[in-house]
């Protein structure tokens, strides 16, 4: 009976040591990119963060996780003593990568409790890479502060474009061909369209000359001839003669009284 309890002691011991634990603790991580479009043979830089780190007074000092990229897109990832893509940021150590499967590991001296950026891997654009939309992603994360561990529950991610030829306006190459100007006339300085639109009117404006002479409107409330000034002198010839004839008779007549 005690073999057994022993026994029974050591094994739970050991599955409660190599048991991952998942505390109450949470953190994200976020991955961005240095380019967001590329051209093959090109390289772009994509940055791992941590971030909302809580329910933890200790914080984090500790990473792992897988990171996922198209193989035919990109040129594979190396991390070895005479060549690495990883670099580490704020004092994070230089990560070990295992190209076979992808994972990832690194950890801190000190404990991290704010956002802060953990590392940078490098990726080069294969030289037969076709255009289109390419993803990168970080996935099955776990980060410890020690004594416990905690599994995010989402992974990050960054889609980036690959394309063999861009403007400087982001706009395709064969949208000018289907979308041409008219054609300018140097030597006028306007276009084909707008010189027949001249043409026309100059030939409209002709047609309606020869066809539709001016008239002259005749204006009714104007006097046709003079108007006449002797109106006055017609009245007062008349009124003088009168008045002559009776200063006459009214004389006579007092001749004859006295």
């Amino acid at each position: 009976m005690k073999k057994s309890l022993i026994g029974t002691s050591i094994f739970l011991g050991t599955c409660i040591t190599c048991t991952t634990i998942f505390a109450a603790m949470s953190a994200e991580v976020s991955l961005s990119a240095s380019k967001q479009t590329v051209k093959p043979g090109e390289e772009v830089i994509v940055h791992l963060s941590v971030k909302d780190i809580q329910d933890t007074s200790k914080g984090i000092n500790a990473i792992e996780g897988v990171l996922e990229y198209d193989s035919s897109v990109f040129s594979a990832v190396e991390q070895n003593d005479s060549s690495t893509d990883f670099t580490s940021s704020n004092s994070w150590d230089s990560p070990v990568y295992y190209d076979a499967t992808g994972k990832f590991v690194t950890s801190k001296a000190t404990y991290v409790t704010a956002d802060e950026e953990i590392m940078t891997v490098k990726l080069k654009v294969k030289e037969t890479a076709e255009d289109g939309e390419t993803t990168v992603k970080v996935k099955n994360v776990k980060v410890s502060n020690t004594d416990e561990i905690y599994e995010l529950s989402t992974g990050a991610e960054v889609k980036i474009n690959i394309a063999k030829e861009t403007l400087q306006n982001g706009e395709n190459p064969t949208d000018n061909e289907n979308n041409e100007e008219p054609i300018e006339d140097i030597t006028t300085g306007s276009t084909e369209d707008e010189e027949d639109a001249i043409n026309t009117n100059v030939d409209v404006s002709k047609s309606k000359t020869s066809t539709n002479p001016t008239k002259t409107v005749e204006d009714t409330t104007t006097a046709k001839t003079v108007i006449p000034k002797t109106g006055v002198a017609k009245v007062l010839v008349p009124v003088m003669a009168m008045l002559s004839t009776v200063s006459v008779i009214s004389y006579r007549k007092y001749k004859n009284t006295y």
